[in-house]
């Protein structure tokens, strides 16, 4: 899992270094799957404003991702 801030859509640095773990090791073992990232939020605000932010969180991880060399066409979101 990745925690994210309240309302926010910013990797803070641990975080970032639980992906960093993740993408070495799924360039180097996984990298004919597919990653499916499904993003969530706190019930804070009305439906629309979590749905855009649990959108946004998922995309927020995906952009890490791709920076970490994973192809784009590898990463699915819902």
């Amino acid at each position: 899992s990745i925690f994210f801030g309240k309302n926010n859509t910013e990797l803070n640095e641990v975080e970032e270094m639980k992906l960093e773990a993740f993408a070495q090791e799924y360039i180097s073992n996984y990298s004919n799957y597919k990653i499916l990232l499904i993003g969530h939020s706190e019930w804070a605000s009305g439906k629309g404003v979590n749905l855009s932010l649990s959108q946004q969180r998922a995309e927020s991880v995906k952009e890490f991702l791709v920076k970490k060399s994973i192809p784009p066409e590898q990463i699915l979101l819902t």
